[in-house]
């Protein structure tokens, strides 16, 4: 798929920021909030005590989900529980002196490496907690969780146009989705290519993720789909609308039982936008800066690329 390299740097900055513009706000407003309240709990004795603290720390937080969305924007609950834990200890600031510092030993902050080892320790708990409560409580969703919707607008197009190019068409491609042939069912087998971390070396590896589809009804603007993955099936509508400068599709869905943290991933990076503007870049034959169309790393992964030991290597039987 070569439409995917013609993208100047400075278009897919500007993009990755706008599709993570959710965390941009979140991120600041955790860290802020944090921070004014530390200047609450400590008073005078607080290092926020002052506004010009508070800005500053909001602001080096802006700063930090900005960095985070232009180099990691597929990794949104990363930099969302790292906010989180960033955002506890900057509340509890207070505290940290009279805990690792006590004023008979000169009652001074908190040393700087102690503060990085408290951060990465809340990261990975909270992290670790999140994500085991979200696969806990996900089968007690099923069928509870609010729809996924997202859309995309294409300037100057129509609805007939847009909706043309999201048909069910077998053995096509459409971005990084491909078809196969139509089964006597009616079902078309799919599959969606990405580059993401190997679950043995963590390096980045191309990944398919399979899936089935077919058309089960349409109206004078919707086109209604069934998706089935992993023996789940779910409903997919797809809406095409005009507008004064072009048309918009608007997809909704409730994916099977899949953890609520997945759910809350899709709307901070808005993944369903971003398949939907690959898959349209794709048909018009022009650029795309599209997330899904580059490798998918996190910070989490590359990691443990980095810190990953082989293994030796098995022996091979004497002939």
């Amino acid at each position: 798929m070569s439409f995917r390299s013609r993208v100047s740097v400075f278009h897919l900055v500007l993009y990755r920021l706008w599709r993570g513009k959710r965390l941009l706000l979140l991120v600041p407003l955790m860290i802020t909030l944090a921070a004014l309240a530390a200047g609450q709990i400590g008073d005078i004795s607080s290092y926020y005590f002052e506004v010009e603290e508070v800005a500053l720390a909001g602001g080096i937080a802006l700063l930090a989900a900005a960095l985070s969305v232009i180099l990691l924007p597929a990794a949104p609950l990363e930099v969302l529980f790292g906010a989180l834990a960033a955002a506890i200890l900057v509340m509890t600031e207070p505290w940290q002196g009279v805990i690792f510092q006590p004023a008979e030993k000169g009652g001074d902050f908190t040393p700087l490496w102690l503060r990085a080892s408290l951060f990465l320790a809340a990261w990975m708990v909270l992290m670790s907690v999140g994500f085991a409560v979200a696969m806990a409580i996900a089968g007690w969703l099923k069928g509870r969780a609010r729809p996924l919707r997202y859309r995309h607008f294409l300037r100057g197009g129509d609805a007939a146009t847009l909706r043309a190019l999201f048909q069910l068409r077998p053995d096509s491609t459409s971005g990084p989705v491909t078809y196969g042939s139509r089964e006597w069912d009616g079902w078309v087998k799919a599959t969606l290519h990405v580059r993401g971390p190997d679950p043995v070396n963590y390096g980045m590896s191309d990944i398919r993720q399979s899936f089935a589809v077919r058309q089960v009804g349409t109206q004078s603007d919707t086109d209604v789909y069934e998706v089935r993955n992993d023996d789940h099936l779910h409903e997919v509508r797809m809406s095409y609308r005009d507008s004064a400068r072009g048309a918009w599709i608007v997809v909704e869905e409730r994916p099977g039982p899949m953890a609520p943290l997945m759910g809350l991933s899709l709307r901070l990076n808005e993944g369903g936008t971003d398949l939907l503007r690959a898959r349209v870049d794709y048909h018009l034959d022009r650029p795309s800066p599209a997330t899904v169309l580059r490798p998918m790393r996190s910070l989490l992964c590359t990691l443990a690329w980095l810190t990953h030991v082989p293994g030796p290597k098995p022996r091979q039987p004497a002939e």
